[in-house]
């Protein structure tokens, strides 16, 4: 859809929406490429790496609810961006605990941290898209994919290249956070 078809007080919130899709998808898929060395440094089997795994979707499970009265009472802003921080600030643990039980609780808080961006920023593209009175929520979803798709495969280059899953980690922060303030501006 053509910028121009969108008024031009709605452009920048529509560009902060798509920021954030992008900002989700990537955070969410940045964890995929440090599973296996997660499971290589705790040497576990496959079915105690699956259990300490459902500790994110039950962090981001029992968050999604919450995450929606939270946006009503402090905004999608406050609670994306609150979410945002939690999730880059669990990362770094995620690469260097090496015990089954802090992994876990780790993996709970950062899939809490997720769960409460994906909510926040769907209702936030909802009241973006009927401010635009445009068709536009597809879009945005396409750019969470395409965050996703990034994050795997920057995670995943950058450790093929030899740089530490740490090094990655702060990169991936650095990153996220510049794009944040972008998403912000204004």
């Amino acid at each position: 859809m053509s910028e121009l078809a969108i008024p031009l007080f709605i452009q920048q919130p529509v560009q902060a929406t798509r920021k954030a899709f992008f900002i989700a998808g990537f955070s969410l898929a940045t964890w995929a490429p440090l599973i296996p060395l997660v499971k290589e440094r705790l040497q576990v089997e496959n079915g105690t790496m699956g259990a300490i795994l459902l500790a994110f979707g039950l962090g981001s499970l029992l968050m999604m609810p919450l995450s929606g009265m939270l946006a009503s009472r402090y905004g999608c802003r406050r609670v994306f961006t609150s979410a945002l921080l939690v999730v880059l600030l669990t990362l770094p643990a995620l690469v260097v605990l090496d015990q089954v039980l802090p992994i876990a609780i780790a993996l709970f808080i950062f899939g809490a941290g997720i769960g409460a961006m994906d909510v926040v920023v769907n209702i936030h593209a909802v009241i973006t898209e009927k401010r635009a009175n445009k068709p536009i929520m597809s879009g945005f979803h396409a750019l969470f994919s395409l965050g996703g798709i990034t994050g795997a495969g920057v995670v995943s280059a950058l450790l093929a290249l030899g740089v530490s899953s740490l090094n990655v980690v702060f990169m991936v922060q650095f990153f996220l956070v510049l794009l944040i303030l972008s998403a912000w501006q204004g």
